[in-house]
């Protein structure tokens, strides 16, 4: 199983290596936008939420279901 940390680096590279470009950009735009409403709210939520919504797509296409 491929492990990726739940981090920007790491979800943008795994989107980069599994997904497409367009995919990857979604979570670009997303998580900037993201950030930016936090630096402005000093809460930190909204961010964290694109980031697990994105780790998880990212896990998913990094170990895609098998039969087994």
């Amino acid at each position: 199983m491929i492990v990726i940390e739940q981090t920007g680096p790491a979800v943008q590279a795994a989107l980069l290596t599994y997904t497409s470009t367009e995919e990857c950009a979604q979570f670009e735009a997303q998580l900037r936008a993201a950030l930016a409403t936090a630096a402005e709210s000093f809460d930190l939520s909204a961010a964290e939420q694109v980031l697990a919504h994105w780790h998880a797509i990212a896990t998913m296409a990094a170990n895609p279901p098998t039969d087994e």
